[in-house]
């Protein structure tokens, strides 16, 4: 399983059966291989999450399926001629992956799919990742609601308690200054993942070592990916 990051909360996942490309809206791609099949999700409905650009990137593959949160519709118009599944909150879907999400305490949704990494190997073998989109502790000091944003962000980790991961994603959000790392250490009390990619850092990377320099984080600090942009000709 090779991962690539490309911006902000996109991410390219390739196995030797399937391609999974993450929340992309904007930066450089790698070029993706036309003889498997491709899944591209979007998280929901914010710029920097989904642009409908990604219905042009791949007009000459052969096998692309778009697997959008549903609020994405309410916000724009969706391709007819695209191979699209609109999904929302706890809900499941199948076809060669399978797919589980996650409420959002922001918009849309997390997702969770296990895919095949080898042709042939049966579902009980297939890798299995989470994607978090916007679902995270966002503790804002300053806004009254804050209290529930993290109250409603462990109601969701309560549903993955116990679950093992071979990726996560979840956001490392520098904005939230020192409760940045909240997401990622309130995750690590409910589930397992052998990497944890932070993501949603505005470029700021800086926040990754700044994660990795707290006490708190000694538990998971082997597990964290270093994380640099994709150095390859940006598409805009």
């Amino acid at each position: 399983m090779k991962v690539t990051f490309i911006e902000h909360s996109a991410f390219l996942i390739e196995s030797a059966v399937c391609t999974l490309l993450f929340d992309y809206y904007q930066g450089a791609l790698p070029a993706v291989d036309p003889k498997k099949p491709l899944y591209v999700f979007a998280s929901h409905f914010h710029q920097d999450h989904f642009s409908k650009k990604i219905f042009r990137l791949f007009e000459d593959h052969p096998d692309v399926t778009y697997v959008l949160s549903s609020d994405i519709k309410q916000h724009y118009s969706i391709p007819k001629d695209r191979k699209t599944v609109l999904i929302g909150p706890d809900e499941t879907w199948q076809n060669g992956i399978f797919v589980e999400t996650l409420r959002s305490n922001d918009e849309g949704v997390a997702f969770i799919v296990r895919f095949p990494d080898d042709p042939g190997i049966p579902p009980k073998e297939f890798r299995t990742i989470y994607h978090a989109g916007d679902l995270n502790d966002w503790h804002w000091d300053e806004e009254e609601d804050s209290m529930e944003l993290v109250s409603a962000y462990y109601r969701e980790m309560e549903k993955i308690r116990g679950r093992f991961f071979d990726a996560a994603f979840i956001p490392l959000d520098p904005r939230l200054e020192a409760h940045a790392p909240d997401g990622i250490l309130g995750f690590a009390k409910y589930a397992d993942a052998d990497r944890i990619y932070p993501m949603h850092m505005w470029g700021k990377f800086s926040v990754i070592t700044d994660f990795l320099q707290l006490p708190e984080s000694r538990c998971s600090a082997e597990k964290i990916a270093p994380v640099s942009f994709y150095e390859g000709e940006r598409k805009r």
